[in-house]
């Protein structure tokens, strides 16, 4: 089984890791090699996730500790947090790294337009954390989501309310995606929104559109 993960639009690098290289942790990077992206990323062992924004690498290691490359416009690299006990990473698309701790607390770096660094969640207790274009977006652990950022086309006053949320992601052009269980009894996600900009059917019909699981 291969993994990969993808690093945003066409002409960044590119991230995978085979299914014995998990095993030890290594990073393979191809594409686009503009500021080192390709040549530059870490070549030891012992991480456990990674992420990218534009031009951007970011590795997480065993010990929650961070390593970025690439670019370091706005202290991308240079600023990338420090210390350890990091649960998981998120690279923004445009210019932006978030991070979660082990309390559950957000820490944001990078560009800080539209308030992506400043505007920040504080406190503890969010569970995960995604990153669009200028935008951020962290899960509760009752299930709520939380967006900050540039807010065209409603990425934050539109993001979802109400409880319940299993997972978010960030879409490359201005959106934002969530899955929710509509019923608790329901060990799996049963419903979609979609909130964002509308263009190309992205967004349907309002900011939410909903799949049930067909009942026997």
């Amino acid at each position: 089984m291969t993994l990969k993960i993808r690093l945003g639009v066409a002409c960044l690098a590119m991230l995978v890791a085979s299914a014995e290289q998990v095993k030890a942790g290594m990073i393979t990077a191809w594409g686009s090699d503009g500021n080192g992206v390709v040549s530059n990323a870490p070549t030891s062992t012992g991480f456990t996730s990674i992420a990218g924004g534009n031009y951007n690498g970011f590795a997480l290691q065993a010990d929650g500790s961070i390593t970025a490359w690439g670019y370091d416009g706005y202290g991308l690299v240079s600023n990338a947090p420090t210390g350890t006990g990091f649960t998981s990473i998120a690279g923004g698309g445009y210019y932006n790294g978030f991070a979660l701790q082990a309390d559950g607390s957000i820490t944001a770096w990078g560009y800080d337009g539209y308030g992506l660094v400043s505007n920040a969640p504080t406190g503890t207790g969010f569970t995960s954390i995604a990153a669009g274009d200028y935008t951020g977006f962290a899960l509760q652990a009752d299930g709520s989501i939380t967006a900050w950022g540039y807010d065209g086309s409603g990425l934050v006053s539109n993001a979802p309310t109400g409880t319940g949320f299993t997972s978010i992601a960030g879409g490359g052009y201005f959106n934002g995606y969530a899955l929710q269980a509509v019923n608790a009894s329901v060990p799996e996600p049963t419903s979609l929104a979609i909130f964002g900009f509308g263009a190309f059917g992205l967004v349907a019909s309002g900011i939410r559109r909903r799949r049930q699981k067909q009942t026997a």
